[in-house]
């Protein structure tokens, strides 16, 4: 068992209904104005004050209102929902400075706290800087907090937490970046007295220090950085170490370590972890659905319907990667000749992977590279491509365009030079009717009453004897109507969102989902064995999270 510092709470158990606090009434001005610290605004109403404290002991039980500073601000420590009453705070940082001083605050007995925030109220922090070089906990937090594009610290050696968090839902978003002091932690989820725990959401942001969830407290991680670890655990304390406290990372960067404790409990999803996963305890527990990790977890760990594998790239670390197939299959579109990959678990097959690359099944799974099976505990490596084992052509189709003019189109080649074309008027016989360059569709006329059928052969110009002729490929027939082929949607230049799912809709069916990927950019589908004669309709939506939820929007993109 790792050794602990357990932290004592820096509030006492009960809240003195009436707390006694000296406040600092010293008017403070920016240099050569006379414009006041901050500004009130509950409604229409504007009114200006000395202090941030100040302004907030002017708003009155179940008002909203909002405090912006004016300028940098040294003052001292505010209390929200002092004397059981309900506050809705918006603070306006308006890109300044607020440096907490003291007097702190908190609890009879327990005054270090730069922010009291107390349950039932509502408090949302944007567009600044707050720290402090006075206060042991930055934010004591038991209400409904939103942290957004906001950067928080402490000092050295005294600040012991930069946001505890023991009741109500505290998102982070915007950029944010908290920063843990020296000896101290960035923020916690807690649970303990008579409240609920902490529920915190990191959806964007970056979190320099520690993330602890503690005796039932619950951190959820969707996007972002943390550049230090996340534990889950439990410590002695009224009977709610028995309590199970909860991490879900369903995305971002975690640059450390990620470990469950004692009744700790521990949810990766999907995301990049840096550092080592790992349980203590008996009771401790860790399930892994997805994600991109830099050392293999504990095959006990993993999900076992989840496909696992290891992709090393020259000059570079290796990469495991855990979700379904077609997760993994996206996450190795860009491998490249010297690479390789290794199937530790699951069914994987892999299409178009280039040459020289190596793909090795280590595992009890079917792995397929190029259509070519490969065998347990074998490797396979990609051939060069060569003029006899690959076509030209594959896949023809043709539209009659008018009475007399047909489009013959195909799927080409780099390697070809050149493609002859064949039709067959009714019963007879394929007669040579055009040849063309470096093309993918010719139009050609016909005879008016007959029925027609094409094919296509591609040939590559190569030396023999000092002379240049053709090398030809296999020809191709063009599919009738009841044939299958591929239909490709592509939408470019997508931005703005957390992820994004494609729908299709065949015929006059509905409309399905058939993709889901979190990267923007070029996004493709496509649709294999689709019936020539049926339409294809599809559609992009793109999400967001807000409060914790994902928001969906239909995108307006213009198709490749």
């Amino acid at each position: 068992m790792r050794k602990r510092l357990v932290m004592q709470k820096i509030l006492a158990v009960v809240l003195a209904a009436v707390m006694m606090l000296g406040m600092s009434n010293m008017a403070v001005f920016a240099e050569g104005t006379d414009k006041a610290a901050v500004t009130l605004t509950k409604g229409n109403v504007t009114k200006d004050y000395d202090s941030v404290a100040a302004a907030v002991a002017a708003v009155q039980d179940g008002e909203t209102a909002t405090i912006t500073l004016n300028q940098n601000f040294t003052g001292p420590g505010i209390i929200v929902g002092k004397g059981n009453i309900i506050q809705n705070i918006t603070i306006d940082l308006n890109r300044h400075t607020w440096e907490i001083t003291n007097p702190t605050v908190g609890s009879t007995g327990t005054e270090t706290n730069g922010m009291q925030l107390l349950k039932g109220n509502t408090v949302y922090l944007k567009n600044g800087v707050i720290t402090s070089k006075a206060a042991k906990l930055l934010i004591q937090n038991y209400c409904n907090l939103t942290i957004d594009n906001v950067k928080l610290s402490g000092a050295d050696n005294l600040t012991q937490l930069i946001v505890s968090n023991n009741n109500g839902k505290t998102i982070i978003k915007g950029n944010s970046k908290i920063t843990a002091a020296k000896n101290g932690k960035a923020f916690d989820a807690d649970k303990w007295g008579s409240y609920d725990g902490g529920d915190v959401y990191l959806e964007d942001g970056t979190i320099n220090g520690d993330i602890n969830a503690t005796n039932g407290g619950k951190v959820t991680v969707f996007s972002g950085e943390v550049n230090g670890n996340i534990v889950a655990y439990n410590y002695t304390y009224g009977g709610f170490e028995n309590e199970t406290p909860m991490i879900s990372v369903s995305g971002g960067t975690i640059n450390g370590d990620i470990q469950a404790e004692d009744n700790g409990s521990i949810k990766i999803e999907d995301g990049i972890v840096k550092g080592s996963v790992k349980v203590e305890g008996t009771k401790a527990n860790i399930s892994i659905s997805g994600g991109a990790f830099s050392t293999k977890p504990d095959d006990s760990f993993i999900d076992s319907s989840k496909v696992v594998v290891k992709y090393t790239k020259s000059k570079a670390d290796d990469v495991y990667y855990i979700g379904t197939e077609e997760k993994i299959q996206e996450s190795l579109v860009n491998v490249k000749s010297g690479d390789s990959v290794e199937v530790y678990q699951g069914d994987l097959e892999l299409k178009n992977m280039p040459e020289g690359v190596t793909v090795g099944n280590k595992g009890n799974g079917e792995v397929k590279v190029n259509n070519q099976t490969v065998s347990k505990g074998q490797d396979f490596t990609v051939a060069a491509a060569t003029e006899t084992k690959k076509p030209a052509v594959k896949q023809p189709t043709y539209k009659q365009t008018s009475t007399r003019k047909i489009k013959v189109s195909w799927w080409r080649k780099k390697a070809a030079d050149g493609f002859v074309i064949y039709a067959k008027a009714g019963k007879g016989k394929y007669k040579k009717i055009k040849t063309v360059g470096k093309k993918k569709s010719t139009t050609v006329t016909v005879k008016a009453g007959y029925s027609y059928k094409f094919k296509v052969k591609a040939y590559k110009n190569v030396k023999k004897n000092g002379k240049t002729v053709r090398k030809y490929w296999k020809a191709y027939k063009a599919m009738g109507k009841n044939g299958k082929k591929n239909v490709k949607i592509t939408y470019k230049n997508i931005s703005g969102y957390r992820g994004y799912v494609i729908y299709m809709k065949v015929g006059k069916g509905s409309y399905k989902k058939v993709k889901t990927t979190t990267k923007g950019g070029t996004i493709t589908y496509t649709k294999t064995k689709a019936k020539v004669g049926k339409s294809y309709k599809f559609k992009l939506k793109g999400y967001k999270i807000v409060k914790g939820k994902k928001v969906y929007t239909t995108i307006k993109a213009k198709k490749a």
